[in-house]
């Protein structure tokens, strides 16, 4: 059975729990904790549990 959470990790070693209807895929966009952010890489463990690791999305060019 899958989680309704899951584990984020941000670049600076902080995470979270966090609850999601959908589970992120690589290279999704999401907006959180103040900051745009891409999904680098998506884990799903043994109990269903997903731990998504993010990475700053890129600034937009002027």
């Amino acid at each position: 059975m899958s989680s309704p959470f899951v584990t984020v990790r941000y670049p600076d070693g902080a995470w979270e729990l966090a609850l999601s209807e959908k589970v992120p895929k690589v290279g999704d966009t999401l907006r959180r904790s103040g900051g745009k952010w891409v999904v680098a890489k998506a884990v799903e463990d043994r109990s269903g549990h997903v731990i998504v690791t993010w990475r700053p999305a890129p600034k937009p060019a002027d």
